[in-house]
């Protein structure tokens, strides 16, 4: 039987929702790599903090690419995380849809979508 992954991450919500408001708050559209690069480098340091393995892959015109992979010195494939990090929100954007906590959540530009996803992600994977 396969682990219910509520389970697995259900201690780690709380961080995840802050890491997520506070992804939130760093406004990372595609067209400003200066900013999509601040974002990454938070990513990165997330990542790290949990355990992955980093590889920064430099961009001229968009925002680098972070690589995170775990468990590289086990057996088997390890685990990748893939995912953009730049919005179509513009720089101003948080100013009209400040980050907030509603519901037990966090709200504004893209906490829904690309930030909630990589707030989950970079918390680390369960133990396998």
């Amino acid at each position: 039987m396969k682990p219910d992954l509520r389970d697995l991450f259900a201690h780690k919500l709380d961080d995840m929702a802050r890491l997520a408001r506070d992804l939130v708050a760093i406004e990372s559209p595609t067209t400003v790599k200066a900013a999509v690069d601040r974002l990454g480098e938070r990513i990165a340091a997330e990542l790290a903090q949990h355990g992955a393995v980093i590889v920064i892959h430099p961009r001229d015109k968009v925002g680098d690419i972070i690589e995170g992979r775990w468990y590289t010195d086990r057996s088997g494939p390890p685990i990748l995380l893939a995912c953009h990090l730049d919005t179509v929100h513009p720089i101003g954007a948080i100013e009209r849809n400040p980050v907030r906590f509603q519901n037990g959540g966090p709200f504004g530009a893209a906490a829904g979508g690309v930030k909630g996803t990589v707030a989950t992600g970079t918390s680390g994977p369960p133990e396998r």
